[in-house]
């Protein structure tokens, strides 16, 4: 099969054919990332990196790349801070089992709970809480309800409290001081006064609630 040559015919029609505009939201687009590239390029100059990226607005492979780079390390600095954020709170509870955060490891419930009168006096809230959560503790312990030691954990002093009729009926009571004691002192929340009081009153309620009547 025999093909025609229209070359020719189509030189002729060139000069009068005429190739219409592009998009503006094309040209716009082209532009921004015209101004993005050069934006990049400064700033790793700035910063002294090699700069590997081209001006030609259409790479899109090493656009691609660049923001992949970007990506994995905002995700390496998130991932370092919630590591950190995790030995500390190891931490914190490795020293509060073996008593070196305080030095009053030898007092009684109610100790603790006059302890953490002065410390609301003295304004150090994150302590006062953390004594009414102490004295809690104790009282459980001292009514033989659970068994204290400062390696078991709140889960166990949780099923403790059930196993016992006096006291199964304040578990929701400790349950809401554990959460408070927690928020408090492993997340670093601000211990206000509205809580300080909650915690009082829950302390109260478990005394009244597991006293030994004769």
């Amino acid at each position: 099969m025999e093909h025609r040559d229209v070359s020719p015919i189509l030189k002729d029609l060139a000069p009068d054919y005429r190739f219409p505009d592009p998009p503006k939201e094309v040209l716009a687009a082209q532009q921004w990332l015209t101004d993005f590239w050069r934006f990049i390029g400064e700033l790793l100059n700035n910063l002294h990196m090699p700069q590997a990226l081209p001006a030609d607005s259409s790479a899109l492979g090493d656009l691609l790349h660049v923001l992949l780079v970007l990506l994995a390390v905002i995700a390496i600095i998130v991932s370092a801070f919630f590591v950190l954020r995790r030995l500390k709170y190891l931490d914190l509870q490795r020293r509060q089992a073996q008593g070196e955060i305080v030095d009053d490891m030898r007092l009684d419930a109610q100790g603790h709970r006059k302890n953490a009168e002065m410390l609301r006096a003295r304004g150090d809230m994150r302590g006062a809480v953390r004594s009414l959560y102490m004295s809690v503790l104790l009282t459980l312990s001292e009514r033989n309800i659970i068994d204290y030691a400062p390696t078991r954990t709140n889960y166990e002093y949780y099923y403790m409290l059930k196993a016992d009729t006096r006291a199964r009926h304040v578990i929701d009571r400790f349950r809401s001081m554990v959460d408070g004691f927690e928020l408090v002192w492993y997340g670093f929340h601000d211990a206000s006064e509205a809580l300080y009081q909650t915690m009082l009153a829950d302390l109260i309620a478990v005394c009244d609630a597991t006293e030994v009547r004769s």
